[in-house]
């Protein structure tokens, strides 16, 4: 089982989940996100402005993700995240949609997952067993599913679980589970995500995610 790092004894301490390397958006950030709605990917949809996060990427400092989120109708959340892998490769488009309307079939997509491993071809990026975990949980963030956003005190959040997945191997495959604690609306409080990547010729693909599971 691999444990996230807490930084610090205090259990009285504030923390809220995050994706390595997240940050809040900056000028920069924004107007790569409005790239997708001057390019036509978000068709006459107009960009949300409730929140917006990108990451950075230490195993690939040319990829650019960014996601917004806000509400599209009245009770229907969504989520895009803007990603382009470097420079000349084109940007993709994931759309997640969260409170009455919930497309919960995003998270295996084909071109959801060709988004996530275009990333891993064009980086070339071996990671470690914790650095899978890691990767688990930034797919999730992309297809909208971000750790809870809502602040702990530290020693609450161990009581729960201080434990946020596990990765297991087998000749030629990885299995990453991820444990989401999800605030609404776009998710389940308590849900478990399984998903399987596979290693060819020196490198690494996402090749399925199985359906949620709540504990």
């Amino acid at each position: 089982m691999l444990a996230r790092p807490q930084v610090g004894l205090d259990k009285n301490q504030t923390v809220r989940q995050t994706i390595a390397g997240e940050h809040d958006c900056d000028k920069g950030d924004w107007q790569f996100a409005q790239l997708a709605e001057s390019s036509g990917l978000l068709k006459s949809e107009r960009l949300p402005t409730h929140t917006c996060k990108a990451i950075s990427l230490s195993w690939l400092p040319s990829a650019h993700i960014v996601q917004v989120t806000g509400w599209q109708h009245t009770d229907v959340f969504v989520s895009y995240t803007i990603v382009r892998a470097t420079e000349t490769t084109p940007l993709r488009l994931i759309k997640a949609l969260g409170g009455l309307v919930i497309n919960k079939d995003r998270e295996n997509d084909e071109a959801n997952k060709a988004t996530f491993n275009e990333l891993l071809r064009v980086s070339g990026y071996k990671p470690t067993d914790d650095q899978m975990l890691e990767l688990g949980e930034l797919y999730l963030f992309m297809v909208g599913h971000p750790p809870d956003e809502t602040p702990k005190k530290l020693g609450d959040a161990m009581v729960v679980d201080d434990v946020t997945g596990n990765v297991s191997k087998t000749t030629g495959w990885t299995t990453v589970t991820v444990h989401q604690r999800l605030s609404a609306p776009l998710s389940d409080p308590h849900a478990e995500w399984i998903l399987r990547f596979q290693g060819e010729k020196a490198r690494l693909r996402l090749v399925s995610v199985a359906p949620e599971i709540h504990s």
